[in-house]
C-alpha cells in the first residue's frame, strides 16, 4: 500500500470513530399527562420516562425547578441509572400549600446524565381553590383616650367546602372586646364581626398595629388594621414672665387659661409664695373656650429684694393630664432714690489748715418725695437740711469741712430719708501732711578689707502728697573714697526713687570703724549714719584644710578615704573649689563648698587606685581656692599589691574578677540593600585577661557582613573598639541583642535598630563584551542609579572596573547611568560586585558574567541567518543549511555561548539590593 492510501485509512477510521461516538439517541417524556389539576393541600402526581438508546449505561440526576418553595413542597426521584437500550421510570409530587392561589403553575423535570447529556420536561400543576376565606377589616381608627371605636370585620367562604374556625388578634385585650369569635360557613356564605375598642382614658398618643386572623382545619387568612389614640387634652395658661411687687401692697395679675383640646373641667393649683392666692380653685372649659382666672399677691416686707419662682397647675379631670405656666415674682422697693458724691473713688485728700467741700446729688428713681438730710464723721456742715425731689428727677446740696480738722482718716457719712426709704453715701477723707520725705538704706554696716570696695542701697521717699524734688549729699568719710549714683530726686507724693552710695577702703586704711552720714534735704532735713568696719588685713580673709589623717595605706583595686575639714577664719562667706591632683586615681567629694564666716564644711578625698597601678608611695595635693585665697595640704598615699591570695585561686583568676562592659549606641539607623559600619567599645573592668572575646547579633532584621571577625584578647582596664558592618534584611523596627561572650565571663546590652526603604535604587539596565583576546575580555555593565532622599555624591568601586563617571551628585529625585568595565579572563565564569559609596552608607550590586564571548572570526548573527534564508527550497540547500547550522552550534558550544548545565538554576539577572559584599568564585 502507497503512503497516500495509508493515510487515507487512517483518516476514514478516526472520523467514522467520532461519528459513532457522537450518536445519541437518549429521551425524557411524560407518561402521566403533564397538566395535573388538584386542590389545595392536595398531592399531584406525574410520571416520566427516562430512556437510554445508548450501549452503555448511564447515570441521570433530576431535580424540579420554577416552583416557589413558600408556596409548594414538591420532591423527583433524585438519581436513575439507567441500562444499555432500556429505560427507567420517574416520579414527581408536587403538594400545593393550603393557602395557595388558584391558578396554573408552570414547572421543570431536568435530568443531567453521567456522560453529559442533558434533557428536560415542562409541565403544569394546576391548583383549585377548594379552600379560601375572604377575610376584610376596619384599616384604621382614631380616637381619644377613653373613647370607644369600632372595626367592621367581615368573612366569607369562596372555597368549595365548609370551613369551620375562629377569628383571632393581636391587640391587647384589654382596649378591645370581640364578643362571637368562631364562625361555620358554607360555600359562598359569609359573616360580619364587631370588634370595639377602647383605650383607657390616660393612655398616652400611640399607634397601636394589629392583625386579625381567621383559621379554619384546612386555610387561613390574616389581615392588618391599626387603632391610633390620639392627644385630645390641651390647656395653655399665660402668665407674664416677671411680676413686679410692692411689700404690702396687693398686685393683681390676670392667669390666662385656653382650652385647645376637648371639653373637660381643670382644677387650679398654685405653687407659689404664702401671700399669694387665686381667685378660683376650678374651671371648666368647652372646646376653645378662653377663660381668665387672678394671681393675688401681698407680699410682706420680708420678701424685700428677693425672687419666688410661683407655677400656676392645672389638671385635667377627664383626661389626668396636668399643664403648667410659670412667672417670677420679684419684690422691690417701689420708691427708690440714690446718693452720690461728687469725689473721685470716693476719696479725698485734704490739706491740713485747708478748707474743702463736697458736692451731693440725690437722684430720685421713684416716687416724688421729701427727703431729710444728716452727716457725720467729720467736723464741717450741710448747706440744707431736706429737700423735695420729683419722680425720675435729681437735686445737689453740700458739705463744708471745717479747716481746722487734725491730720487723719475720716469717713464722712450723709444720709438721706423719707417715710418709705432710706439712702447714704460714705467717702474717705484723709487729712495729710502734704510735704514729708524719708531716707533709709539696705544695710546700716558694712565690713570692708583694705582696697575693697562695697554699695549700700538708698531709698529717697517723699511721704508727703504733694510734688517735691530732694537733694542727697554724704559727709564724714574720714578717708574713705564715697560716691553717689544719684543727687536729685524730683519726686511726686507718695513717689520713691533710689540711689547707691559706693565707698571704697584704701589699701592703706586703718583698721578702725568709721561713720559715714547721708543728709536728704527739701523743706525739711532727713539724715541717715552708715556705719563702716575696716578690719586688719589678715582677719579679712582665711581658711585652712585639717585632713583627718595626713597617710592612707591602701590596696590596689580597693578603695581609701580621708576627711578633711575646711574651715573659713575669715569675716566673708567663701565659695571654694576643690581639686585633688598627683594621680588620676583620686577624687575629691563635694568638689565645691560655701562656708559662712567662722564655720566649716567636710569634704572627701576618694583613693581608687586601679590594677595596673604600680605599687608604691604617690603625693596627692588637695587645693581650696576662689578668686581671693588659696589653701593646699600635700598627702601620702601608699598603695600596695593585691596579695596572692586575693589575685590567684586555683591556677588562675577568680571569676569573679572577670568582668567586660559593653557601651552601644542608644539607636541604629539603617537601609535595605546598604552596609553600615557601627562600632562600639568592650572595656575589661575586671582584673582578669579577657580571653576569645567574640561579638554575636541577635536580630531578625540583621546580619553581620563581616562575619569573619577574629576573637579578641583584652586585658586588664584595657578598651577595645569594634567595628561591625551590619547589613539590614528587611524593613522594621525593634530591640537587637548584642552579645560580646569570652571564655571567661560575657556582656550584653541593646540598642534599638531601625531598617527603612533603600533610599538609593541600583539598577542593571544592560551588559554586552566590548572587547577579547587570547587571555581576557571586557564587559561593559550600565547602572541606573536613583536617588530616592536627601541629596548626597555617590563613588562607585569594584575589583578590575572602571567606572564612567568616577564620581557624581546626585540630587533627591535625581537619576543618572553609571558605566562599569569590567576585564575578566576569558574562559572563568565570575559574579562581580559593585560598591556605590554615600554619606549614608554602602549600597551594593552584583552581575555574572560567564564566558559567552565569540573569538574574532567574523562570524555574527546576521552571518548565521544568511545561512538559513539563502538556500531556497531545494533539498540540497536544505542539506547545506542543516550542515552549517550544526558547525554554529559546535562554535558556539565551544566558546561558551551557549552552556549546558546538568542540574542547578540559570544564572538568573543580576540583584542590585539586599545583597553583602560580592564573594568571588
Amino acid at each position: 500500500m502507497s503512503f497516500v492510501s495509508k493515510n487515507f485509512v487512517v483518516v476514514f477510521a478516526i472520523v467514522f470513530a467520532a461519528l459513532a461516538v457522537g450518536v445519541s439517541a437518549n429521551s425524557l417524556v411524560f407518561t402521566s399527562p403533564s397538566w395535573q389539576q388538584g386542590c389545595q393541600c392536595d398531592p399531584q402526581t406525574f410520571i416520566a420516562q427516562i430512556n437510554n438508546d445508548n450501549s452503555e449505561s448511564e447515570v441521570y440526576d433530576f431535580v424540579i425547578s420554577g416552583l416557589d418553595p413558600d408556596y409548594f413542597s414538591y420532591f423527583v426521584t433524585p438519581r436513575v441509572e439507567v441500562q444499555p437500550h432500556s429505560s427507567n421510570e420517574v416520579m414527581a409530587f408536587i403538594t400545593p400549600r393550603c393557602y395557595a392561589d388558584g391558578k396554573n403553575y408552570s414547572f421543570s423535570i431536568q435530568a443531567a446524565g453521567s456522560k453529559g447529556s442533558t434533557h428536560a420536561l415542562s409541565g403544569i400543576a394546576n391548583v383549585v381553590q377548594c379552600h379560601s376565606l375572604q377575610l376584610s377589616v376596619t384599616p384604621e381608627q382614631s380616637i381619644c383616650g377613653g373613647d370607644e371605636t369600632t372595626f367592621l370585620i367581615t368573612l366569607k367562604n369562596n372555597g368549595i367546602f365548609q370551613e369551620i374556625g375562629s377569628i383571632t388578634t393581636d391587640l391587647p385585650a384589654n382596649i378591645y372586646s370581640l364578643a362571637d369569635k368562631s364562625f361555620n360557613l358554607k360555600p359562598s356564605e359569609e359573616k360580619q364581626y364587631r370588634l370595639y375598642a377602647q383605650p383607657p382614658t390616660r393612655t398616652p398618643p400611640t399607634r397601636f398595629a394589629f392583625k386579625i386572623e381567621a383559621t379554619s382545619q384546612n386555610t387561613f387568612r390574616r389581615e392588618y388594621a391599626a387603632l391610633i389614640v390620639r392627644d385630645c387634652s390641651g390647656l395653655q395658661i399665660v402668665l407674664p414672665p416677671v411680676v413686679y411687687l410692692q411689700p404690702g401692697e396687693q398686685t393683681n395679675t390676670p392667669v390666662y387659661l385656653i382650652n385647645t383640646g376637648t371639653g373637660d373641667t381643670f382644677e387650679l393649683r398654685r405653687e407659689c409664695p404664702s401671700w399669694t392666692s387665686l381667685s378660683d380653685a376650678s374651671v371648666t372649659l368647652a372646646a376653645g373656650e378662653n377663660r381668665t382666672t387672678t394671681l393675688r399677691s401681698t407680699p410682706t416686707s420680708d420678701a424685700l429684694n428677693k425672687e419666688f419662682p410661683c407655677t400656676i397647675r392645672a389638671i385635667s379631670k377627664k383626661y389626668g393630664k396636668e399643664y403648667t405656666g410659670t412667672t417670677k415674682l420679684v419684690v422691690k422697693q417701689m420708691y427708690s432714690a440714690s446718693l452720690s458724691a461728687n469725689v473721685s473713688g470716693d476719696a479725698l485728700s485734704v490739706c491740713k489748715g485747708q478748707r474743702a467741700t463736697v458736692r451731693y446729688t440725690l437722684a430720685n428713681s421713684g416716687k416724688q418725695a421729701a427727703f431729710s438730710l444728716s452727716a457725720s464723721g467729720i467736723p464741717g456742715a450741710l448747706s440744707t437740711n431736706s429737700i423735695t425731689v420729683n419722680a425720675n428727677s435729681t437735686q445737689s446740696f453740700d458739705f463744708n469741712i471745717d479747716a481746722n480738722v487734725a491730720i487723719g482718716a475720716y469717713t464722712l457719712n450723709v444720709q438721706a430719708t423719707n417715710p418709705y426709704y432710706s439712702t447714704s453715701k460714705s467717702i474717705r477723707v484723709n487729712v495729710e501732711d502734704c510735704y514729708n520725705s524719708g531716707l533709709s538704706a539696705s544695710t546700716n554696716s558694712l565690713t570692708l578689707c583694705p582696697t575693697q570696695s562695697g554699695s549700700v542701697g538708698i531709698t529717697i521717699a517723699n511721704k508727703g502728697t504733694r510734688t517735691d524734688t530732694f537733694t542727697l549729699s554724704v559727709s564724714g568719710q574720714d578717708g574713705l573714697q564715697t560716691q553717689l549714683s544719684k543727687t536729685t530726686f524730683p519726686l511726686s507724693g507718695g513717689a520713691s526713687d533710689q540711689a547707691t552710695l559706693g565707698i571704697t577702703a584704701p589699701l592703706n586704711t586703718q583698721a578702725n570703724t568709721y561713720a559715714v552720714t547721708l543728709t536728704l534735704r527739701d523743706g525739711s532735713t532727713s539724715t541717715l549714719p552708715i556705719s563702716v568696719r575696716v578690719p586688719s588685713q589678715n582677719d579679712c580673709r582665711a581658711i585652712e584644710l585639717i585632713p583627718q589623717t595626713w597617710y592612707l595605706n591602701s590596696t590596689l583595686c580597693r578603695g581609701g578615704v580621708i576627711e578633711i575639714e575646711v574651715k573659713n577664719k575669715g569675716l566673708f562667706t567663701e565659695t571654694l573649689s576643690l581639686t585633688a591632683e598627683g594621680v588620676s586615681w583620686a577624687f575629691i567629694t563635694p568638689n565645691k563648698l560655701t562656708i559662712k564666716p567662722q564655720s566649716s564644711a567636710k569634704t572627701y578625698l576618694y583613693v581608687a587606685a586601679p590594677f595596673s597601678t604600680p605599687p608604691g608611695i604617690y603625693y596627692i595635693t588637695v587645693k581650696a581656692f576662689n578668686d581671693f585665697i588659696h589653701e593646699s595640704v600635700k598627702l601620702t598615699a601608699e598603695i600596695n599589691a593585691l596579695p596572692p591570695d586575693e589575685y590567684y585561686k586555683s591556677k588562675g583568676v577568680k571569676p569573679t574578677d572577670y568582668s567586660i562592659s559593653l557601651v552601644l549606641p542608644p539607636q541604629i539607623k539603617t537601609e535595605t540593600g546598604t552596609v553600615k559600619q557601627v562600632s562600639f567599645k568592650i572595656k575589661n573592668t575586671g582584673i582578669g585577661v579577657i580571653h576569645d572575646a567574640r561579638v554575636f547579633v541577635q536580630s531578625d532584621l540583621l546580619s553581620i557582613a563581616n562575619a569573619t571577625l577574629e576573637a579578641i584578647q583584652i586585658n586588664p582596664g584595657e578598651e577595645k573598639t569594634i567595628t561591625l558592618a551590619l547589613q539590614a534584611k528587611k524593613e522594621g523596627e525593634h530591640e537587637a541583642l548584642v552579645r560580646v561572650v569570652a571564655r571567661e565571663t560575657f556582656a550584653e546590652a541593646t540598642t534599638r535598630l531601625t531598617a527603612s526603604v533603600s533610599t538609593l535604587s541600583v539598577q542593571e539596565t544592560s551588559k554586552r563584551m566590548v572587547s577579547a583576546n587570547e587571555n581576557s575580555k571586557v564587559f561593559e555593565v550600565v547602572f541606573n542609579v536613583t536617588n530616592l532622599d536627601g541629596e548626597t555624591q555617590v563613588t562607585p568601586r569594584g575589583a578590575n572596573a572602571v567606572f564612567t563617571p568616577e564620581t557624581l551628585t546626585l540630587k533627591q529625585g535625581e537619576s543618572t547611568l553609571i558605566t562599569a568595565n569590567v576585564n575578566t579572563p576569558i574562559e572563568v565564569n565570575q559574579t562581580f560586585g559593585f560598591e556605590f559609596q554615600t554619606n549614608r552608607g554602602v549600597y551594593y550590586a552584583e552581575t555574572r558574567i560567564e564566558s559567552t564571548g565569540l573569538p574574532s572570526t567574523g562570524l555574527t548573527g546576521a552571518g548565521l541567518s544568511g545561512l538559513f534564508t539563502g538556500a531556497g527550497a531545494t533539498i540540497l540547500g536544505f542539506i547545506i543549511a542543516l550542515i552549517a547550522g550544526l558547525a554554529v552550534i559546535y562554535l558556539l558550544l565551544k566558546y561558551g555561548a551557549i552552556k549546558i548545565k546538568k542540574q542547578g538554576p540559570t544564572a538568573g539577572a543580576p540583584k542590585a539590593k539586599g545583597k553583602k559584599p560580592p564573594i568571588k568564585e
